[in-house]
């Protein structure tokens, strides 16, 4: 009696949830859970019921790895994630090692593998027919070098180094590569995770500015009300 073949899937989020009998909006859940440390999974719960935007950066990875159908894929998303956890300094990623683990969650997709048939690649500049192939290959050269680039200022940060420094190193402007980061986050979970920190820095410093001009503002304006009281006493004197 011939066996029946194996049922095969686009990506590991489905392979996943068809084996497991899971929806899809309980992916994240279940595989986060599943690639915690055991020994660490008791003291992990109580943050995760309560503080879970704690581990955002945790189901931004799973969520990319769900998407990948090739394990060079899940290699990169787990590289970001590798470079993510070396910028935290926090004693619960850092020391206690209270996330997902990457090597649990590369086994889970090797696991997997053999139920995922990658789709076809179809080329993302074939409709645009206005562009000569010089064009199109140029077009492709710049989008490469633009993740070389980001990629090589994010290694820096993870090694400690100043971001000025690293940006014109990579020949980048601020606004270039937040840019970057933004076209290349929904593969690179660690992008978005930099963006939302390094936006969320420029806003403190505008905010942090905005507070001085008003506090040297409040200052001018009670010295003139302090000139304008003594006028106005030496009036009454008079």
């Amino acid at each position: 009696m011939a066996s029946s073949p194996v049922q095969r899937f686009t990506c590991f989020r489905d392979a996943y949830c068809s084996h497991r009998r899971c929806r899809p909006e309980e992916f994240e859940s279940r595989v986060f859970l599943s690639t915690i440390q055991p020994f660490r999974l008791l003291a992990v719960l109580p943050f995760y019921l309560f503080h879970r935007r704690l581990f955002a950066m945790d189901f931004e990875t799973i969520r990319a790895v769900g998407r990948a159908s090739r394990v060079q894929e899940v290699n990169a998303v787990l590289e970001e994630f590798h470079n993510y956890n070396r910028l935290d300094r926090s004693r619960r990623r850092g020391m206690f090692k209270m996330r997902t683990s990457g090597t649990r969650l590369m086994s889970l997709f090797t696991r997997f593998e053999p139920m995922i048939s990658p789709p076809s690649v179809e080329n993302p500049l074939a409709g645009v027919k206005h562009l000569t192939n010089t064009q199109i290959f140029s077009v492709a050269v710049s989008a490469t070098t633009q993740l070389r680039k980001v990629r090589q200022v994010l290694a820096g940060l993870a090694s400690g180094r100043d971001f000025p420094s690293l940006l014109t190193e990579a020949d980048l402007t601020h606004d270039e590569f937040l840019n970057g980061l933004v076209t290349n986050s929904p593969d690179n979970p660690a992008f978005s995770w930099l963006h939302r920190l390094i936006t969320t820095e420029s806003r403190l410093t505008e905010a942090h500015g905005e507070i001085s001009e008003l506090q040297r503002t409040i200052s001018s304006q009670s010295r003139e009300l302090a000139r304008l009281r003594d006028t106005v006493h030496a009036a009454e004197s008079d």
